[in-house]
């Protein structure tokens, strides 16, 4: 079907978009989105009739600050975001389900619950699907008279932007004050009950609907995202099962895409591999980011999606491969230049800069993104990396200082700055850096290991034992580990012990060649 976007009105109408090519309520609904949403742009191209995914990146709720952790507006977040991580979204309800396309006016009273009653009262079908009917004479412990017993006060709360701009929640989450409690998130009973504390919501939903309400099939998705969001390890496995079991795309774009601190795992990339295949777009191209991060090939399934926002992801997940002439690498360079006024867009065109080895033009682009954004961690960092890759390491440092200065909390810049500490040769800097580390996140296996080697070369041997020893009960199956302790007792003398080490790498992989030299030698010396 033609855009129904029109270069001079149409005859007849005076209207500058076609009423003979009849729009479908998804393309209307992209429209809608292309204003009322977080998003970062491709182009300027987008036309009534196009899809948004082709033409606009969604933020979703993958860094703290931006929406609260169960998906609710926090920050300027508008519309799309929630729509799309609601089950309504996921059943096919769009702006015109509730909305006037022309006027942006409710169809129907909301002060009655007329709106959300007409699906919600009848069982009524969305693209198929039935609502779920409610009794609003027992759906809410609010008299019926009261604010409370309206649909949106408590599925759609009301925050107030830019002090005169109230806009209600898309996201259609259930009130749970348990989660206010845990985690800090606003819920709408202490939202209108302003005297009353979490507590007190938290005991009243209990002892109204119950030891398991229905919103707590939601808490341990919510509690997972918010303990990516502090970095805490043991998530993993959390995320990992979330997204197993999540029915909505994009929030499995976002379990997925919180799993990219923990991509060089090989369980991560068999998800990350798998969901080349998803139905969702976002989700794909949350596969495609984490693939990148470790080069895995798996990311090529998708520089042929119909969508633009996967394309792009895998197209600079391979960004180091790609031809500059292919196709792949100019849409990225489009979009890259589109950005071009913006830091991300300047740190985008330097990366592409790196992959054509033009180092020039990398340094130009990199010192316009500093230039715009010095607070930036992030920017400070990889200018760090691209300078330790020309071999200026002493200016790499001064920019992981400064990284670290900005972001004191992120383990993963103190262990950068120790690894280029260690180039410059200031082992008392280093060592000072990656206990920085390991304060942060005591399970930072790079960290320990490299501690460990940096520990023995200055003489710690007992430091450096230790901090093997540790990595190698982190990481029981890695062979590697307990081989580099053998190696380290072997050299120091200490055959016995080193055997016994070796003999572990060996059971933990039979074929580690190195291993078994060193444990039949530590054998011949320990006799």
């Amino acid at each position: 079907m033609p855009r129904p976007l029109l270069d001079k009105p149409e005859a007849g109408t005076g209207c500058m978009i076609s009423t003979r090519n009849k729009l479908t309520p998804q393309q209307i609904h992209d429209n809608c989105a292309s204003c009322h949403a977080r998003r970062d742009e491709f182009d300027h191209d987008f036309a009534v009739g196009d899809r948004f995914d082709n033409h606009f990146q969604l933020v979703l709720p993958v860094q703290p600050g931006v929406f609260w952790p169960n998906g609710m507006q926090r920050d300027e977040d508008y519309c799309e975001t929630g729509l799309r991580l609601s089950r309504m979204g996921k059943a096919g309800v769009t702006c015109l389900d509730c909305h006037d396309p022309h006027t942006g006016t409710l169809k129907l009273p909301q002060e009655d619950n007329t709106l959300c009653l007409r699906c919600h009262g009848t069982g009524e079908a969305v693209n198929g699907v039935k609502a779920p009917v409610i009794d609003m004479a027992t759906h809410t412990p609010c008299p019926q008279s009261s604010m409370g017993a309206r649909c949106v006060e408590c599925h759609m709360p009301e925050s107030l932007y830019m002090a005169r701009d109230p806009r209600r929640d898309h996201s259609f989450n259930s009130p749970d004050p348990l989660l206010s409690v845990e985690l800090g998130i606003p819920n709408a009973c202490t939202m209108c009950h302003e005297e009353k504390s979490n507590e007190w919501a938290a005991e009243a939903v209990k002892k109204y609907y119950g030891a398991k309400p229905k919103m707590a099939q939601y808490r341990e998705r919510t509690r997972a995202v918010q303990h990516a969001y502090e970095g805490k390890e043991d998530v993993l496995p959390l995320l990992m099962e979330c997204f197993k079991r999540e029915e909505v795309g994009a929030w499995r774009a976002t379990l997925l895409d919180l799993m990219d601190a923990w991509a060089h795992e090989p369980a991560v990339q068999e998800v990350a591999a798998a969901a080349v295949k998803d139905p969702d777009p976002l989700t794909r191209a949350a596969a495609a980011k984490v693939m990148g991060r470790v080069g895995n090939p798996a990311a090529g399934k998708l520089l042929n999606d119909p969508f633009r926002v996967v394309r792009l992801q895998a197209e600079w997940a391979l960004r180091d491969s790609l031809p500059p002439d292919s196709p792949g690498m100019k849409e990225l360079t489009a979009a890259a230049l589109h950005q071009a006024d913006q830091p991300s867009g300047a740190m985008k065109l330097a990366q592409i800069a790196i992959s054509r080895k033009d180092v020039k033009t990398a340094e130009l682009w990199f010192s316009k993104a500093l230039k715009w954004d010095a607070t930036s961690s992030v920017v400070h960092r990889d200018y760090a990396v691209f300078l330790a890759s020309q071999g200026r390491s002493r200016e790499a440092v001064d920019q992981m200082q400064e990284a670290v200065r900005l972001a004191p909390r992120d383990a993963n810049l103190w262990y950068l700055l120790g690894l280029g500490q260690i180039e410059n040769n200031d082992e008392s800097g280093a060592l000072e850096s990656f206990n920085e580390a390991l304060k942060i996140e005591p399970s930072f296996i790079r960290a320990l290991f490299n501690r460990a080697l940096l520990n023995e070369k200055v003489g710690r041997l007992e430091q450096a034992l230790q901090d093997l020893e540790n990595c190698s009960s982190l990481e029981k199956g890695n062979a590697d580990i307990p081989f580099t302790l053998a190696v380290m007792l072997y050299r120091n003398g200490r055959y016995r012990e080193a055997a016994a080490a070796a003999a572990e790498a060996l059971r933990r992989d039979p074929g580690h060649a190195r291993a078994r030299q060193i444990l039949e030698s530590a054998s011949r010396h320990g006799r």
